[in-house]
């Protein structure tokens, strides 16, 4: 074994003197250029995460006092207080009956149903009926996406349930419903 490690020994201080002088010959023989200080190198600069989209804003003429407001082409849902204050908005995803733009108060509210197709939702809240089907907003169940599930329902308005919740909380029957184009 000693023999071997003094074998092995040589060969390392060997090949570490061939580095040591290979490099110093390149060093000698390297242009001037390259023998010019380069700047210090500096941190790598971190590119700012691109913010998310804004929210459209409150459509203009959605009336006033507190009310649930929906907009059709935004597909999305704010709910806005006695002082014109929005106190949250959120994107829902509407059935295949779309109510006509107008004013109209939430009529009834029921904690949970089974939508038009089928799919567990709560905190449903009827704001109008069509000659097909009544229009509500209603928090979807875990399942299938609220998208998914949104264009098979009638007149489901579709969110999640935290959003469902919101709504609850917010509009009791009354409460002004706002549909804008």
């Amino acid at each position: 074994m000693g023999r071997t490690m003094l074998w092995t020994g040589g060969i390392t201080l060997a090949a570490l003197g061939a580095v040591t002088f290979l490099a110093v010959e390149a060093k000698s023989s390297a242009p001037e250029s390259f023998a010019q200080e380069r700047p210090a190198a500096t941190a790598p600069t971190t590119t700012p995460k691109p913010k998310p989209p804004a929210a459209p804003a409150l459509p203009k003429d959605s009336g006033d006092g507190k009310r649930v407001v929906y907009s059709i082409s935004a597909d999305r849902v704010w709910l806005v207080a006695a002082d014109e204050t929005v106190t949250t908005d959120f994107p829902v995803v509407h059935g295949a009956v779309i109510p006509p733009p107008g004013t109209y108060k939430i009529l009834h509210r029921v904690e949970s149903a089974t939508g038009g197709d089928g799919v567990p939702i709560t905190y449903v809240q009827y704001f109008t009926k069509s000659v097909d089907s009544w229009i509500a907003f209603g928090a979807q169940e875990p399942g299938p996406s609220p998208a998914d599930a949104g264009k098979r329902s009638g007149g489901g308005i579709r969110e999640t349930v935290e959003n469902g919740r919101r709504i609850w909380e917010f509009a009791p029957v009354g409460t002004p419903v706002v549909v804008t184009p």
